[in-house]
């Protein structure tokens, strides 16, 4: 097994363990009074959504053949720079301090710009997508799901 296949396993692995974690932690939160899903059922359905991603893609990396492929330098980068920018974005989601849709939107636009790094013909795509989806999560969020995040409006 090269490095490739034993990175991308072990990524998977341990995002499988944090999903687990966030599976565990909500099932004890109450159900929600105004929330029409309540606060739980939406954290672990992602959780479930992206353990089971994971899993596809552990078995497909198991069964591709790599011979003669190893891990280039710039895919490992690009993956420490990710987790890195996750991080920073948990960090400041979790005091409050910035409006939801406005901090997603930067989280985006940095995150996007940063891994195809912030090519000059791609800038205006990174930008409508990071404010259309930053914007609209925000939006569908609040106003259709009902969701108690930090907002402005």
């Amino acid at each position: 097994m090269n490095a490739l296949k034993r990175t991308e396993i072990g990524v998977c692995g341990l995002i499988i363990v944090f999903c687990l974690a966030i599976i565990w932690e909500t099932r004890s939160l109450p159900p929600g009074h105004f929330e029409p899903l309540g606060s739980g059922p939406f954290p672990m359905a992602i959780a479930g959504l992206v353990f089971v991603l994971c899993i596809a893609a552990i078995v497909i990396a198991v069964f591709r053949d790599d011979t003669g492929r190893e891990a280039p330098d710039r895919a490992t980068r690009s993956a420490f720079f990710f987790v890195a920018m996750v991080l920073i974005y948990a960090a400041v989601f979790s005091f409050r301090a910035v409006d939801f849709g406005i901090l997603t939107t930067f989280f985006l636009f940095f995150t996007i710009g940063g891994l195809e790094r912030f090519q000059r013909k791609l800038l205006p795509w990174i930008v409508v997508v990071s404010l259309v989806v930053g914007m609209g999560t925000s939006l569908v969020f609040t106003r259709f799901l009902y969701v108690d995040l930090p907002t402005w409006f």
